[in-house]
């Protein structure tokens, strides 16, 4: 560099792996320049200077004003978000819940109105990228980008957005379809997008109940968890709204109600009463 040009650097910081339990934390410093060249996706366009006599918070200042002028570059570009979910096409219904997050938000499916689109999305995704391979701009995402993104259990691909980047190339993914959250490595995402007409396929619900306590523990949820998910229930709304989440009453196959399954067990408590709108 000459003594009057300045050149913006990224650095990826990173903790050293060989020190002891007992030993000060120590990091170090790569630059993305370089990782890009030595992957092959790039070539050097002159020399970097030492960074030896960077400080961490010159070097966390420097990156996060370089992510916020990417993202606001990628918002410009790729402003696309998914279509919003619809409301349930009847009162009653039958359906299936895919998660269940930390304000017991249900994440719900009806059979009629979502499952064949569910279908026909899994059908196209997978044959548009099974075995393939990301592309260079496929391994750059910011927060907010519509994807589409391979879950690490089934290795199948769904349609995503990205809810944080993460050090190490990883990305916080949210299945929109489902409602779950994921890690996923940029190299199992993907910026084509398709069905992008196709609105998201899950919305949220809530029974009409609440935690015993000020918020829901652990527990409760991994037991309404394996109570619910993937479980074909009754849905009756007894709150009609046009919003998420909706108010309903789940009850499985032999006829029994969940809320009320779990008030009397001592998971939850009732919310005052709500009567039941006709459709």
């Amino acid at each position: 560099m000459t003594e009057n040009k300045w050149q913006a650097v990224m650095f990826v910081k990173e903790k050293e792996e060989n020190s002891g339990p007992l030993d000060p934390e120590e990091f170090k410093y790569k630059s993305v320049g370089g990782m890009l060249i030595g992957l092959g996706m790039a070539i050097p366009t002159g020399k970097v200077e030492s960074r030896d006599d960077v400080d961490d918070a010159k070097l966390e200042g420097l990156n996060n004003n370089i992510v916020m002028k990417d993202a606001a570059i990628n918002e410009e570009k790729n402003g696309f978000n998914w279509l919003t979910a619809e409301m349930p096409s009847s009162m009653d219904f039958a359906g299936f819940v895919s998660h269940v997050d930390w304000d017991c938000n249900m994440y719900m499916s009806s059979i009629q109105d979502n499952q064949d689109n569910l279908r026909i999305i899994g059908s196209v995704l997978e044959s548009k990228y099974s075995g393939s391979s990301p592309s260079p701009q496929d391994l750059l995402w910011c927060k907010g980008e519509a994807c589409i993104a391979q879950f690490c259990l089934d290795n199948k691909w769904y349609r995503g957005e990205v809810l944080e980047v993460r050090d190490m190339g990883e990305c916080l993914v949210k299945f929109v379809d489902y409602g779950s959250e994921e890690l996923c490595k940029a190299e199992n995402m993907r910026k084509g997008l398709f069905l992008t007409d196709i609105p998201v396929q899950c919305f949220t619900v809530q029974m009409d109940i609440d935690p015993i306590t000020m918020k829901w523990e652990e527990g409760v949820l991994n037991f309404i968890h394996k109570t619910v998910v993937e479980q074909v229930l009754q849905v009756t709304i007894i709150q009609k709204k046009d919003v998420f989440p909706l108010v309903v009453r789940l009850v499985t196959k032999a006829g029994l109600d969940i809320g009320e399954l779990l008030v009397k067990n001592g998971y939850a408590r009732g919310r005052a009463s709500v009567a039941t709108q006709e459709s």
